[in-house]
């Protein structure tokens, strides 16, 4: 896809030209560390070599970088699982249950932090060899110290093996996937300036907004893994982290900011703004775009960036006080834009040393409070809490439970993986893991008690490796890949002095049914993770933060809000923000039973509606907080207010029952409310310039009025969606 000047739009991936060798590339590499993983702890006569196996299978990815940094932080989250399991060990040698707590404690907490960072897997590897190196030791505690030296030592190896295979054959550097990500997503953004302001640049009219703002999503994902393994394999983008760093956040920002804009633009405004500046700007605003994709390339700038005035003052004295407003909010999202521009083409020339000037840009950013509070984090830290006591119990009271060990183990490992994808079926989790365990046992029980020396074993390890990263190639695939590799190793049980017995793999296979059966446990109780429900408790809880928040609107500017109002006011700014994102990946694992005669489609419109009302509440509360004109103030009281109660009203029955919403009621009042108003705010607005209010009050009085407007008129487009989702279905008892 060519853009204007030159510039061609890069899709994110291409499906028909160099899958098949890539594909295969990454397996034979896999494999091969694989192979010598083993190969080196067999013949230094190392214990557990299944262990330095395990790091192959979980850490290798497409880039060296990337790898590596994976790898560097498995060997950090093994060190302190090290640790911690040293101190639990030497505090409670004697005392079983004391024991449990401390490690449920320890476990817990990194369960809970791998929600909260980037670097996750430093997290979830502490969380999930703290039991697996509490056990191995067995029942004689001698044995512990030994145990976790030679996991550590294991570990290292694994590292060690597959990073020498990706430095050295056919290596990937995850510098210049990264700065291949981010020329993709400028294009987009590109792209996504010219469809959004003008259809004057190019012909961008036949442009696919959606297909574009997925692309941009799939990249932005992806950016700060990109960058942590360039970091690790590139010495130029470690020098200018901080100003990659700042570049990533600045994008989304951006990605924010269109989205807003978006959402800003009325049908009265819809690319036909009374905005003079508009087309000037928007050429303005593709030149840069072309600049910074030029300076990405290599190449210095022709110009910088140059000031194009809008001009929206002009046009402001014409227009209603509603459509004023309008007018005003959108002008603010396009400085917005203008401003991260600049501060983007600043950033890409620092990267790229064609200029000296340095940004330090202010972003938005979440709460810390709200984030730790989330309640869907903490509801995936009950959901594994259960299963592992549970999995603990059974364990402990149930007798002739086979292979004890490897039944905590994964069902902690499995718990700790579902937290990062709470969304997951427990089928799709199941079929990949029974695919490593059938593989293995089949190779466990009929080949390799016919292997003599480790040349034969090496070749049916690299085969079956490559079979299985043949087979789940794709990036949506690499968690089922970890896990098919991750059982093969354990089933097969290499080692030296190799011992067979097929019990090994039968009672591995009858463990393999409790452990999901106590997933699926976990998953209904104590709070349920069908898709369904998660979906309905999203959406009562995005509602009751709007109505908390416009509750606040009402607090005198004059008298400081109390601690408690405020912690209450920045947990529910976290929902408003976080809850439509949440509902979209949720909304895309809603069953076809739980859809009824609604489709997908249908279901992610209601959440753009939601996201949109998100974006004008925000809007709301921003402009709450600037100074106000005290006459229009007066003047609008009891309607203002009257309003505000309205809408309060409305989302405290929307978060009980969110089908209640009626299109043509909102539609209704909303127009009552605006014919009643019009009048009644130009009277206030003379009112106001007669007294000599400053214009920068009365503009910000107008704002609210429109930001009233907005809020209520996403309501209105919230309704219209509701109509079309089967929400009887939605709400139907399943089992």
């Amino acid at each position: 896809m060519t853009l204007p000047n030159g510039v061609t739009m890069m899709p994110i991936s291409d499906p028909d030209k160099g899958v098949l060798s890539d594909r295969v590339k990454a397996a034979i590499k896999t494999a091969l560390a694989m192979v010598l993983a083993y190969g080196v702890a067999l013949s230094m006569n190392w214990g557990n070599a299944d262990w330095a196996a395990f790091s192959v299978a979980f850490c290798t990815l497409s880039a060296v970088g990337e790898s590596l940094n994976k790898g560097l932080l498995r060997l950090c989250g093994t060190f302190l699982a090290i640790v911690a399991t040293i101190t639990l060990i030497a505090l409670f040698p004697q005392d079983r249950w004391l024991f449990l707590i401390g490690m449920s404690i320890v476990t817990g907490f990194c369960t809970y932090m791998m929600a909260g960072t980037s670097r996750w897997y430093f997290w979830n590897v502490a969380g999930l060899s703290v039991p697996l190196l509490a056990l191995a030791g067995g029942s004689n505690p001698l044995n512990d110290f030994q145990t976790v030296v030679t996991r550590f030592e294991e570990t290292a190896l694994g590292v060690m093996s597959y990073s020498l295979v990706w430095l050295l054959i056919w290596p990937i550097s995850s510098r210049g996937a990264l700065e291949n990500a981010v020329r993709r997503l400028v294009a987009a953004q590109r792209q996504l300036a010219a469809y959004y302001l003008t259809p004057t640049i190019g012909e961008m009219r036949d442009a696919n907004p959606e297909a574009l703002k997925q692309q941009a999503t799939q990249v932005l994902a992806h950016l700060s893994s990109l960058l942590d393994g360039a970091e690790v394999d590139s010495y130029e983008v470690w020098e200018a982290r901080l100003a990659w760093r700042g570049l990533i956040r600045q994008l989304l920002q951006l990605s924010s900011t269109f989205e807003r804009l978006r959402q800003s633009s009325t049908k009265e405004f819809n690319r036909e703004l009374p905005m003079p500046g508009l087309p000037k700007f928007a050429a303005e605003l593709d030149r840069r775009f072309s600049e910074i994709g030029r300076m990405l390339e290599g190449y210095p700038p022709e110009r910088g960036p140059t000031s194009v005035p809008l001009n929206v003052e002009e046009r402001l004295g014409s227009l209603s006080p509603f459509h004023r407003a309008a007018l005003l909010l959108y002008g603010s999202h396009l400085q917005e834009i203008d401003k991260l521009t600049r501060d983007l083409f600043e950033t890409v020339a620092d990267i790229r040393n064609f200029t000296r000037a340095k940004v330090n840009p202010a972003y938005e950013s979440m709460s810390l409070l709200s984030s730790a509070l989330d309640p869907e984090r903490l509801a995936s830290v009950a959901r594994w809490f259960t299963g592992l006591w549970l999995a603990w119990f059974i364990a402990l009271y149930v007798p002739d439970i086979p292979d004890t060990v490897e039944f905590i183990v994964l069902v902690n490992s499995l718990s700790m993986a579902l937290c990062m994808t709470p969304q997951a079926p427990i089928v799709r989790v199941f079929l990949p893991v029974a695919f490593g365990i059938a593989l293995g046992g089949a190779i466990y029980v009929l080949v390799m008690p016919h292997l003599t020396t480790f040349a034969s074993l090496g070749v049916v390890i690299f085969a079956t490796v490559f079979l299985i990263c043949y087979l789940f190639h794709r990036p949506i695939q690499a968690a089922g890949k970890a896990a098919a590799l991750g059982l093969l190793v354990l089933v097969m049980g290499v080692n030296n002095e190799q011992n067979y017995n097929f019990l090994n793999v039968a009672n591995l296979a009858v463990v393999l049914p409790l452990v999901f059966a106590v997933l699926a446990v976990a998953t209904h109780f104590p709070v349920s993770f069908r898709a369904e429900h998660v979906f309905l408790r999203l959406l009562s809880r995005f509602f009751g933060a709007c109505a908390c928040l416009v509750s606040t609107l009402s607090w005198n500017p004059a008298e400081p809000p109390t601690l408690w109002q405020r912690l209450r006011r920045e947990l529910h700014l976290g929902d408003l923000k976080r809850v439509p994102g949440q509902l979209a990946i949720w909304a895309s694992a809603l069953p076809a039973a739980a859809l009824g005669r609604s489709s997908t489609n249908q279901v992610l419109a209601l959440v753009d509606s939601l996201q949109a009302l998100s974006y004008r509440m925000q809007d709301l509360i921003e402009i709450r907080a600037t100074p106000q004109s005290q006459v229009l103030a007066r003047e609008l009281l009891s309607e203002v207010r009257k309003w505000r109660l309205g809408l309060q009203d409305i989302f405290g029955n929307l978060s009980q029952r969110p089908e209640a919403a009626d299109f043509a009621d909102f539609r209704a009042r909303l127009d009552a409310m605006l014919e009643q108003l019009e009048g009644q705010i130009e009277e206030a607005v003379a009112v106001a310039d007669k007294a000599g209010t400053s214009t920068t009050e009365n503009e910000n009085s107008v704002r609210l009025l429109g930001a009233f407007r907005g809020v209520s008129e996403a309501l209105v487009n919230f309704a219209r969606q509701a109509g079309g989702i089967d929400w009887a279905c939605l709400r139907e008892a399943r089992f």
